[in-house]
């Protein structure tokens, strides 16, 4: 997936209304306020879309804080 379609991806998935009761859950996205879990969760979804299985760690691509 070239990157400008992974954004797209990305941008259209965290627009969603039930993207927060994706299943994908780590427990740092506990403090997370609902902004910043919708981000992660699209960010998961595209991830599995990609690779075929959720992300075994989200330090490998989420934002520092």
């Amino acid at each position: 997936m070239i990157p400008e379609a992974w954004w797209e991806k990305f941008h259209e998935l965290s627009l969603r209304e039930d993207i927060l009761e994706v299943p994908f859950w780590h427990p740092a996205l506990e403090f997370l306020t609902p902004e910043e879990l919708r981000r992660v969760k699209a960010k998961a979804l595209v991830w599995r879309e990609v690779t075929g299985d959720w992300p075994g760690e989200v330090a490998w691509w989420m934002e520092f804080r």
